[in-house]
């Protein structure tokens, strides 16, 4: 499965839709997030409740211009600009040992900026999906 973040321009405010390029008929990339945060396993669940939290911030928030959006194995993503560019940011969920049992949030997001030529060049942990909308500005040069 393949996203694509779309920014239009809306009375000044640059919207962000997240596109499903896989099934361009409905688009939508929020039925498959969903899908993983109604898993029976709690863990998948917690990662798939906070990735989709990060989506519709995305939607509402998200980084302008475009952005690639590449779901990896894991309930990781892997974002990138829609252009050649040598930097990509992963962000996954880390999850408290109390979220292995539990269904309640008890994660982090994980994110980290890889250069091609240079591997990691910057990592951090967020609580907020805002606070990853920033790492991903900054790694692209967007602020």
């Amino acid at each position: 499965m393949c996203l694509i973040l779309l920014v239009r321009r809306l009375r000044e405010k640059a919207i962000v839709r997240v596109v499903n390029v896989l099934d361009l008929e409905r688009g939508d990339i929020v039925p498959p997030l969903q899908e993983l945060a109604d898993a029976t396993d709690s863990a998948v669940a917690t990662r798939g409740r906070m990735l989709l939290e990060l989506v519709t911030h995305l939607n509402d928030q998200g980084p302008n211009p475009d952005v690639c959006a590449m779901p990896l194995p894991g309930e990781q993503i892997m974002l990138y600009p829609p252009y050649p560019h040598p930097r990509s940011v992963w962000v996954e969920v880390e999850l408290s040992e109390e979220s292995s049992t539990a269904r309640s949030r008890v994660g982090r997001y994980s994110w980290r900026v890889v250069d091609r030529s240079l591997g990691t060049v910057g990592s951090g942990l967020a609580d907020m999906p805002a606070d990853v909308e920033q790492a991903i500005r900054g790694a692209f040069g967007w602020l």
